[in-house]
Formats: structure tokens, C-alpha cells, sequence
């Protein structure tokens, strides 16, 4: 993998909201979670949009894990309906961490004429 597409990868992951919400949540998990594990973990984030567990269960296992094991982030079984983090998945929560740590001083940045 280029450095060019790991950077395309991990901008594609973070640059959705959702996918980022579920990377947070596996990045607070340990070890293994099956789907439905993973959406009750979601449920309350969701519960704005009042979607259901079930939905949350659906676009997991047909949109957000898919995604995320194609870019190699996860490692997804969808027979057993389980994942887990790959080594990949450092590079999310690396830039997470650097975003996270310098949000606060781009919001608080004057705006600028330039």
C-alpha cells in the first residue's frame, strides 16, 4: 500500500461521520465484538435519529465493517457476524488523536482576511 492510498483510506473513514462514531467505539472496545455487540454500543449515539438497533445492525454489516475491511481496518467475518481491529487500525486512531488534539486550536482561530 502507497503512502498516497493509506492517506486516501483514512481520509474516506474520517471523513464520515458515522464511520468515524464506529471507529471510536471499536477503538474503546477490546478483542473481538460480534455486529449486534457493536450496535448496541452505537444505539445511543443513534438514538437522535431514532434508529433502531436493527437498522444500526443492517448498515453495519452492509456498509460501515465491509468499508472498513476493504481499506484492511478490520478484519470482518461475515458468516459469524464478527470483527476485530487489524494493525491497520493504528493509523485510524493516530489521526484521530492528532484531529481530536487540534480541533480546539483551529475552532478557536480568528478568522482571516487572507
Amino acid at each position: 500500500m502507497t503512502v498516497t492510498s493509506t492517506y486516501d483510506e483514512l481520509f474516506a473513514v474520517l471523513a464520515d461521520e458515522r464511520l468515524r462514531t464506529v471507529v471510536s467505539e471499536l477503538d474503546a472496545a477490546e478483542g473481538t465484538l460480534s455486529v449486534s455487540q457493536l450496535a448496541d454500543r452505537l444505539a445511543p449515539a443513534a438514538c437522535s435519529r431514532e434508529v433502531s438497533v436493527d437498522t444500526i445492525e443492517i448498515q453495519l454489516y452492509h456498509d460501515y465493517l465491509p468499508r472498513l475491511a476493504d481499506f484492511g481496518f478490520v478484519s470482518f467475518d461475515q458468516e459469524v457476524m464478527d470483527l476485530s481491529t487489524t494493525d491497520e487500525f493504528e493509523q485510524l486512531e493516530r489521526t484521530l488523536a492528532v484531529l481530536d488534539r487540534t480541533r480546539g486550536a483551529v475552532q478557536a482561530r480568528p478568522d482571516s482576511d487572507v
